[in-house]
């Protein structure tokens, strides 16, 4: 279980029993949301979890998730639900931004579970 996951500095405070349940071999913290996807995109990181609905918008995450699913990675809301844009507004939303579906309903599932 070699798992590299992106996350912000609220993230590693605000969900320590996720990352218990995760076990990352690396988490990687810091920059904004664009940066943070890119590093699913280029293959440094497995996933990126967006857990707090608050932070960023539409203009942050529309480009990424082109990026990333062009990469052949996956970027799906915690209810397995897509993420839907209209208009620059903020994405009251948790996602998962992830190389794989497979990945991502997993991180998911455990979000539902262990997620604060």
């Amino acid at each position: 279980n070699e798992l590299d996951i992106v996350v912000n500095a609220t993230f590693l405070r605000d969900q320590r029993a996720l990352i218990d349940v995760l076990n990352p071999q690396q988490i990687f913290v810091g920059g904004g949301l664009g940066l943070r996807a890119m590093r699913v995109a280029e293959g440094m990181a497995d996933a990126y979890i967006k857990d707090r609905r608050d932070s960023g918008g539409t203009w942050d995450s529309c480009a990424p998730q082109a990026i990333i699913e062009a990469a052949g990675g996956v970027v799906m809301a915690i209810d397995g639900s897509s993420l839907t844009y209209y208009g620059q507004r903020d994405l009251d939303t948790r996602f998962v931004m992830a190389r794989n579906e497979a990945l991502a309903r997993k991180i998911n599932m455990l979000m539902e579970q262990y997620g604060e």
